[in-house]
């Protein structure tokens, strides 16, 4: 479980900017998508996240760390 470490529309790698900047902001976050492994009955996170790079918006499903299509 994480948050990319590439953007899916410009590629830039995340973890080869400075790292003080995770390289994206969070926009929404709503329940959803693959369920905790901890807490298999708990709805996981689905997650809008803007690159701070080329600003384009994308989701991400947190526990199942992939794009959503």
């Amino acid at each position: 479980m994480a948050y990319p470490r590439q953007c899916p529309h410009c590629t830039v790698e995340y973890d080869s900017v400075d790292a003080t900047d995770p390289g994206h902001v969070t926009l929404y976050v709503v329940a959803g998508g693959t369920p905790s492994p901890r807490l298999s009955g708990v709805a996981g996170r689905l997650l809008t996240l803007r690159c701070a790079h080329c600003q384009h918006p994308f989701d991400w499903d947190y526990y199942a760390s992939a794009p959503l299509r």
